[in-house]
């Protein structure tokens, strides 16, 4: 097999390390040379340690100093022409619209990007998105360039508005998920932490993701029964403008059913402590925490929009979004069911063996145009 020199570009180390290390890790084990471009951060020794060339670059998520963005821009550029990758493949939109610009630019014979999800500025419809369109209409049209998107839905829209073109796009259904770490085999439930019934909400702490709904919705509820506990893990995340704030965190009452623990490192081992997962989300690409808790054999409440509805077939509800009622009902209905949970549980287990990383990876690296 000959080897190929590959770079992958991500606006923070550690969700390049969160849910790519396993396409990392089979790409080195091919033997091919691959480099990390990201920011320093603690997961960046991680990435390291796997036996990748790690490259620190600085880029600002959510400004627009056009200072700052020209040396983002300057940085890929010298990197690329340094190394000379024969296959670069970007993640999140700056890395995508600058890295593709760029590679284009020197002749880089493969470019991929995964478009994971049109975010917090497609949701707010603000003036960001008409920028976001702009630059992806003349970044993902490239000569040997493929566009990978987690949902139909998302790629079909970029289609109908002539963003992109159809023959250099694909939907590749989540990050995957490694069945053999997140398996409910390895926990025993009946050692369950808290003994009251658990939702679990596993993701950043955005307005995005429906805290406010989820906040108002477990309140009313509460004051019906007090049966339950709802845990808040993820962190806050400055570098979005939806993030919630410490203040807010301050207005959860200690007599309310909802506790916030932050950010989590042993993920499966919170979800096998829960009995539902909750997200009620605006919009996704494709929910990784969902992913999780099919994996885990976990019953699940979120919403009827794309990146979350794939994940329901019998084995939850579906709410509209930013509908305190609905999610109250659902969140009362999860209370009574019982030994449907049960039902649902297994159908959850199921369904993730399609998202199982051995299956997304190989999708993944046959557009590198090299086979596992």
């Amino acid at each position: 097999m000959v080897q190929k020199t590959i770079c992958l570009v991500y606006n923070t180390s550690k969700y390049l390390y969160l849910h790519r290390l396993e396409l990392l890790k089979t790409l080195l084990a091919m033997g091919n040379k691959v480099y990390v471009l990201a920011p320093e951060d603690r997961y960046s020794s991680q990435i390291r340690n796997e036996g990748a060339n790690f490259i620190s670059f600085s880029i600002d998520r959510k400004g627009m100093n056009l200072f700052k963005e020209i040396c983002s821009s300057w940085n890929i550029f010298m990197i690329y022409r340094k190394i000379k990758p024969d296959i670069v493949h970007h993640f999140t939109p700056k890395p995508i619209i600058y890295g593709s610009f760029i590679a284009n630019l020197l002749g880089i014979p493969v470019i991929i990007n995964s478009i994971n999800g049109l975010g917090t500025l497609w949701t707010n419809k603000s003036w960001g998105k008409r920028l976001l369109l702009f630059f992806y209409k003349y970044t993902l049209n490239f000569k040997n360039t493929q566009n990978i998107f987690q949902n139909k839905d998302d790629m079909e829209l970029l289609i109908s508005k002539s963003i992109i073109s159809p023959l250099s796009s694909m939907v590749i259904e989540s990050c995957g998920i490694n069945l053999q770490k997140y398996s409910p085999t390895k926990y025993n439930n009946n050692l369950k932490d808290n003994k009251l019934f658990t939702f679990l909400f596993l993701s950043r702490m955005l307005y995005d993701k429906g805290l406010e709904e989820l906040k108002c919705a477990s309140l009313e509820l509460y004051a019906e029964r007090q049966d339950f506990t709802v845990i808040l893990a993820g962190e806050l995340d400055d570098g979005n403008p939806t993030s919630v704030s410490e203040k807010w965190i301050k207005t959860i009452s200690e007599d309310s059913p909802i506790r916030w623990i932050g950010f989590v490192d042993d993920t499966p081992k919170l979800i096998a402590n829960c009995d539902v997962m909750i997200l009620p989300s605006y919009r996704e690409g494709f929910s990784q925490s969902l992913v999780e808790a099919l994996a885990m054999g976990c019953p699940i409440i979120t919403t009827d929009v794309p990146g979350c509805r794939e994940m329901i077939d019998g084995n939850g509800f579906l709410v509209a979004p930013q509908n305190t009622k609905e999610l109250k009902n659902a969140m009362n209905k999860m209370l009574q069911s019982n030994a449907g949970l049960k039902d649902m549980s297994r159908r959850s287990e199921n369904m993730a063996k399609r998202f199982d990383v051995k299956i997304i990876n190989q999708q993944t690296i046959a557009l590198y145009g090299i086979h596992i």
